[in-house]
């Protein structure tokens, strides 16, 4: 059911009806003195956030680098509580909002577009999300959000997202659907831009993960010079990984690898929640491993920032979480990423590089998966991909900041075919 057009139908015709109704209430408030006005506002649908730092990253990446004020809706505040923005937010909680049926999100729907009302610009952060692959509703909810913010007269997008090789159907009509309403779709790697493009999506920009961004530099800027110290490994043991069956013994064997040579490990948690958390399978590897091995265990969950600076410590990154491999490539660190969505390839090509990602389905029959494809990244040269990164790096930040060219572009120029 969930996957057809009809489906996605009936949530954008709730949707637009309720801001309609919302524009109306609102405008006539706002007539009366009551109402907050229209200067450049940015209402943003966070991803869910809990525990997770690669969803935490993107959102501080977009506030900091929005320009405007910025008014965060999401399922619970206190999962964000903890992070930095650097400037003042507004908060919109709202539980109900992208991650239940048509029928009980009703009255967030109306909340929501009351308060888009009283905005100039949308935006939804579209990472994983959009596909319909891990939630069919979630992913329709964000499409029709948008497009009744536009009835309203916004400017509506969705930041740098990703889009499987096998969408949702509904998925596929709803993000058409967007496009058409003149909300632009900001895809962040060149293998999903190239599946949307097939489909016949419109209003594609090509841009860069808006995590590029975080760091000391600034987009074009070289990175400062490289952490010169004994070389270290850092290793993600990912409970998303783990959840699909993938033996300990992939990295065990990754591990002792790794210390036959000159490396040093260390272990980071990029997950910690109730469920897939990283932390249950690095616990377990830890009471395998003998203790005298040359392994440090990182326990808590680190912010964006804590991330970007422990990982210049790093040599190179070997992670089941994408945004884990974004925030070390954002450093110049090279990093193997798990392939888990079919997503992780496109990262590589955004920096000419050969594709280091392994997939999942061969993690599963061979135990020597990780370890071979380290061995792979040691003879195509660590350095010589280092380099690399750090060269292209500027033209990639250049591009994750073209996230944000919509909140100053004309009508005009955001409709011109790219």
């Amino acid at each position: 059911m969930r996957d057809t057009p009809f489906f996605a139908r009936v949530l954008v015709a709730q949707d637009c009806l309720t801001a309609i109704v919302a524009a109306i209430v609102v405008s006539r408030r706002t007539k009366r003195g009551t109402g907050e006005g229209h200067r450049p506002r940015l209402l943003l649908i966070a991803t869910e956030g809990d525990g997770n730092v690669g969803d935490h990253a993107m959102l501080v990446s977009i506030v900091r680098n929005s320009g405007m004020p910025v008014t965060i809706v999401c399922n619970r505040v206190s999962v964000f509580d903890h992070l930095q923005f650097g400037c003042e937010v507004g908060w919109l909680q709202l539980s109900s909002l992208v991650d239940r049926g048509p029928l009980r999100r009703q009255r967030d729907v109306w909340h929501y577009m009351r308060a888009s009302a009283q905005h100039t610009h949308n935006g939804v952060i579209g990472a994983d999300v959009m596909d319909g692959r891990y939630f069919a509703t979630s992913s329709l909810s964000r499409c029709s959000l948008l497009l009744g913010a536009a009835l309203q007269g916004n400017k509506v997008a969705v930041f740098g997202f990703s889009w499987s090789d096998r969408p949702l159907r509904s998925a596929t009509f709803a993000l058409s659907r967007l496009a058409k309403a003149g909300g632009l779709l900001f895809v962040r790697e060149p293998t999903s831009y190239e599946r949307l493009s097939k489909s016949g999506i419109k209003n594609l920009r090509l841009v860069a993960d808006v995590a590029f961004l975080l760091g000391d530099s600034r987009p074009g800027e070289k990175l400062p010079s490289r952490d010169t110290g004994a070389p270290r490994v850092f290793v993600n043991v990912s409970g998303l990984v783990d959840k699909h069956g993938v033996s300990l013994n992939v990295y065990t064997n990754l591990i002792e690898h790794l210390l036959r040579g000159v490396y040093t490990v260390q272990v980071i948690p990029h997950v910690i929640r109730r469920e897939d958390s990283d932390l249950i399978p690095q616990t377990e590897l830890e009471s395998i491993l003998p203790p005298s091995l040359r392994v440090d265990y990182e326990q808590d969950l680190l912010t964006p920032d804590g991330v970007t600076r422990r990982i210049r410590a790093a040599t190179v990154v070997v992670t089941g979480r994408m945004h884990l491999g974004i925030l070390a490539m954002s450093q110049g660190i090279p990093a193997i990423i798990v392939n888990t969505n079919g997503k992780a390839e496109g990262v590589y090509r955004l920096f000419g590089l050969p594709d280091l990602s392994v997939e999942l389905s061969r993690m599963r029959v061979s135990e020597a998966a990780l370890t071979e494809q380290v061995i792979k990244l040691e003879q195509i040269g660590i350095d010589r991909v280092a380099d690399t990164l750090r060269d292209n790096l500027p033209t990639v930040r250049n591009a994750a900041a073209k996230n944000f060219d919509w909140l100053t572009m004309t009508d005009e120029a955001a409709n011109t075919p790219q």
